[in-house]
């Protein structure tokens, strides 16, 4: 499912960790692109609890400044809604002998 928000309200629940409707959950580390850098912000909408994400990317760096891609969008921005699930994981271990 997807669903707008206020595009201000994406961007002070990145701040501020929460605001009226919603609450941050979960903040991605940025990954590195060269000038761009990509990160998944998950935030619960307090109305409904459900939990949604935003893909953010920012250009510029440390240095200078960040531009971030919420400061193009419309005065809303279309999350899609997700949920926290296990994930087993196997992987080959080198066998030791004593």
């Amino acid at each position: 499912m997807k669903k707008k928000f206020n595009t201000k309200e994406i961007q002070e629940c990145l701040w501020e960790d929460e605001t009226d409707n919603l609450r941050l959950v979960e903040e991605g580390s940025w990954i590195s692109g060269g000038k761009e850098e990509h990160c998944k912000m998950i935030f619960e909408d307090l109305s409904t609890s459900k939990t949604f994400m935003y893909d953010i990317s920012r250009t510029g760096s440390p240095f200078t400044d960040w531009t971030y891609s919420f400061e193009y969008e419309s005065d809303e921005i279309e999350c899609t809604e997700v949920k926290k699930v296990e994930i087993k994981k196997y992987e080959w271990k080198k066998v030791l002998l004593l």
